[in-house]
């Protein structure tokens, strides 16, 4: 999922396709988006979002769309959190050529979000998407954490969520 702005330019709009990426309106209820990510998600394939809809500019995670909390409890897919630092000094907001940097990917042990918790009630959207930048908290030097810095408060509020595929977390 790539945001529509990004479709605009021809040559960008090639890029993106070629990579299968696909255009999302961002901060809404992009229904085609959604329709066509449940599809890829559903035929088995690897979907790849960014939970807070954007780059952050001022470095940190802030707090994630609920898109991503939708996506994860209606689909039951895994979900494999994935931190990336070090990509703000390759090619950041406002770059216009890439510079050479250290980058580090840090891959977390997958996990599923259920549908319903375990009093039959709800999962909500947001607890769902904050379960996600939780995994992705984790993997993070603290300096970057940001809006997560506070893995334990965050681990009491939706840690329970995250189901480890296989097993229990």
């Amino acid at each position: 999922m790539a945001k529509a702005e990004y479709f605009e330019n021809p040559v960008v709009k090639l890029i993106f396709r070629l990579y299968h990426a696909f255009p999302v309106i961002r901060h809404s209820a992009d229904r085609a988006a959604l329709r066509r990510a449940i599809s890829i998600v559903r035929e088995g394939h690897a979907l790849i979002l960014y939970p807070e809809g954007t780059r952050i500019v001022s470095g940190g995670l802030h707090r994630p769309e609920p898109g991503a909390g939708f996506l994860a409890t209606l689909t039951g897919a895994p979900i494999v959190p994935v931190a990336v630092s070090g990509s703000r000094e390759v090619l950041g907001k406002g770059f216009r050529f890439p510079r050479r940097a250290p980058v580090r990917l840090e891959f977390g042990e997958p996990f599923r979000i259920p549908a319903r918790l375990a009093n039959g009630g709800r999962v909500e959207h947001e607890d769902a998407a904050a379960a996600i930048m939780l995994a992705i908290a984790e993997l993070l030097p603290e300096d970057l954490r940001g809006e997560f810095s506070d893995l334990d408060a965050w681990r009491k509020k939706v840690g329970g969520l995250r189901q480890r595929v296989g097993g229990s977390l």
